[in-house]
């Protein structure tokens, strides 16, 4: 009975112990989830009131283009701190060199441009950096000493929450010369004091972004674990159905087999059927062809006999005709000689008859003593001093005239001529404003002055390549091309005008060299040449695509954000954006994002226009598809295009890992 008693308070004792356990593991409990709730409370806050890396590289930029270099220098400073591996990286660091020479912090300035030039050789964004620039750059590698103006704690202050402060050009130039040591080691501890805040902010940012991703890692494990017992039962039942579709499948297969068997067998005899008549037909083609070809030939032979007979009845009829006329010709040529010899004898018979009469008259004139007068020769060929050479009319069998005369001149005596004096002239050129605008015509005026004695032309020549569209023109007539100018006479000017357009692949800021030339063109050996620098102004667009979350199971959604910025100093007014993805992402929705979908599956989109310094944002949601495949990794690529420019500019995505957590 005792133990019997004692056991039954030892069983309440323990029920007791029990009972006040739990409401203790409940409490605790719920005051670790509150304080979760809480951590995860804060670091969202906390990070959002951390700017993008986007919106802090505009933020600089901006402050850039208004001349507030110490708040750019600050801003571009916190985004490769906070952001180290931000796709921004080459161009904030190109931006932090610019900022340091505009403040005059040359060693800076060097050191920025050195690492954006080593982390980055193939950038095409190095032909922005200035001369100046680069040639800081070079000094540093040859080891000069470069001095900063400002000190690096100066450069960064007053921004650990990512404001702008305004310095003006005077607080500039006055900083070191008019502080005194105290104020410099007051201010030097009052930087040290914010680079302390600044380390212990990172420090606690860093702790809760560890405990997020350890909460969430055991999230992970349980969401995986409850998966994966889903995933085996689903598993499991697919394979049960797999069994009984296969046996099903089997049996349809069997009887589709008999069947087709059957329906084989019927077209085969069909078949046989078909090919017996078929033959037979073409057997009696076959007979019909071969008597149609005999008779045809038959045919063509007699009408080829019948060619042949009428062939040598023309030939004959021709040779015969032939025989004809050669007997004609024959006896047509024996008419025209005997009518020949017809006319020589009668003409020879009138001669006789002449001599005869002739004779006669000599006789009766003899008789008569008649003196008839002796017949005298013309006078003679003279040639007169002079140089005339005449000849009588009776001289020539024709009786015409003919009459040289070659009157000697006196040869004039032979003066010196003074030598030429060389060309002369001189070439002046007024280059346009600070900055080109690229794929626009630019005009640049100039002057030849003849600074010679006589008269020239000019040819005008550069050497910019054949994409640049140079032309040249005088001023008051564009639309007249010239190779070269006109008559420019002594002391006189021509006013000329060139025009030109920079190739729309020129990046914003870089530098082009032009050499213009005048050669005379009475001396090919005497030229004049002037150097212009153009800088290219244009749009410069920089893309950024970002999954906001790095795993993804199959059927869920990943958001993306892709960012679009002009960094140029001209607006972008065509710009074209094409996003490709994988076909196991699957576009939610895409009603309100601007872009629509393509027949091949991407999605695009039209007519956006950015102004310089401006940003531009499109979100974007995707489904995973549910045949995607574990473990693997999704990207996306997305395309930009200016088509005013025709500059094309590709960026992918960060990789979405498929997995059941």
């Amino acid at each position: 009975m005792v133990s019997n008693g004692s056991n039954k308070e030892g069983i309440r004792d323990g029920s007791a112990r029990a009972t006040g356990g739990l409401p203790i593991l409940g409490t605790v409990l719920r005051c670790g989830f509150g304080c979760i709730v809480i951590a995860l409370l804060l670091v969202k806050s906390v990070h959002a009131s951390v700017p993008s890396d986007s919106q802090l590289f505009m933020d600089s930029f901006n402050l850039f283009r208004n001349k507030n270099y110490p708040s750019s220098l600050a801003n571009l400073n916190s985004l490769l701190a906070i952001y180290p591996d931000t796709p921004l990286r080459d161009m904030a660091l190109l931006l932090q060199a610019q900022a340091n020479a505009k403040m005059g912090n040359q060693l800076d300035a060097a050191q920025a441009l050195v690492k954006f030039l080593k982390e980055y050789p193939d950038s095409p964004l190095k032909v922005s950096a200035n001369s100046e620039l680069a040639n800081l750059a070079i000094r540093l590698q040859r080891g000069e000493k470069l001095a900063n103006r400002l000190s690096a704690p100066q450069a960064t202050a007053g921004n650990s929450n990512f404001e702008s402060q305004v310095v003006t050009k005077e607080e500039l130039e006055s900083i070191g010369s008019k502080e005194t040591e105290e104020e410099r080691l007051a201010r030097l501890k009052v930087d040290e004091e914010r680079i302390a805040r600044e380390k212990v902010e990172r420090d606690r940012l860093a702790a809760a972004k560890a405990e997020e991703e350890r909460l969430a890692k055991e999230k992970t494990k349980q969401d995986k674990l409850a998966r994966q017992r889903a995933e085996e039962e689903r598993i499991a039942s697919e394979n049960a159905e797999r069994e009984r579709l296969a046996r099903v499948k089997a049996e349809q297969e069997r009887i589709a087999r008999e069947k087709a068997e059957r329906e084989r067998l019927a077209v085969a005899k069909a078949e046989e059927e078909r090919l017996a008549k078929e033959k037979a037909e073409q057997d009696k083609l076959a007979r019909q062809r071969a008597e149609e070809e005999r008779i045809a030939s038959e045919n063509a032979e007699r009408e080829r006999l019948a060619r042949v007979k009428a062939e040598q009845e023309r030939i004959t009829a021709q040779n015969a005709e032939l025989e004809r006329l050669r007997r004609e010709h024959i006896e047509k040529e024996q008419i025209e000689a005997q009518k020949r010899e017809d006319e020589r004898v009668v003409e020879r018979n009138a001669a006789i008859e002449m001599g005869r009469r002739a004779s006669t008259v000599i006789k009766r004139a003899e008789t008569q003593h008649t003196t008839v007068a002796a017949v005298t020769t013309g006078p003679s060929l003279t040639i007169p001093s002079e140089a005339h050479v005449v000849v009588s009319p009776e001289s020539t069998p024709q009786s015409s005239s003919l009459v040289v005369a070659a009157d000697a001149q006196a040869v004039p005596t032979q003066t010196s001529i003074p030598a030429p004096s060389p060309p002369e002239f001189s070439l002046e050129c007024f280059p346009p404003g600070e900055n080109s605008e690229v794929a626009r015509m630019v005009s640049i005026p100039f002057t030849i002055t003849n600074l010679g004695v006589e008269p020239d032309r000019y040819r005008i020549t550069t050497d910019l390549p054949t994409d640049f569209n140079v032309t040249f023109a005088a001023v008051g007539r564009p639309g007249r091309l010239l190779r070269e100018t006109e008559t420019v006479a002594p002391s006189a000017t021509f006013r000329g005008i060139i025009k030109l357009r920079l190739p729309g692949k020129s990046i914003d800021g870089q530098t082009f060299t032009l050499s213009l030339t005048a050669v005379s063109t009475r001396d090919a050996n005497i030229a004049v040449s002037k150097k212009l620098h153009l800088v290219a102004a244009a749009p410069l667009l920089s893309t950024v695509i970002k999954p906001l979350k790095k795993r993804a199971a199959p059927g869920e959604t990943v958001a993306y954000r892709l960012i679009l910025m002009n960094v140029g100093s001209m607006a972008a007014r065509e710009v074209a954006m094409k996003l490709m993805c994988p076909p196991a992402l699957e576009p939610a929705s895409i009603e309100d994002s601007g872009f629509r979908r393509e027949t091949d599956g991407s999605l695009v989109t039209e007519g956006i226009e950015l102004p310089t310094g401006r940003i531009r944002e499109f979100a974007l949601t995707f489904r995973v598809s549910t045949m995607a495949a574990h473990d693997t990794t999704l990207s996306c690529r997305l395309d930009t295009e200016d088509r005013q420019l025709g500059n094309t500019l590709s960026v992918t995505s960060g990789n979405v890992l498929v997995s059941t957590h």
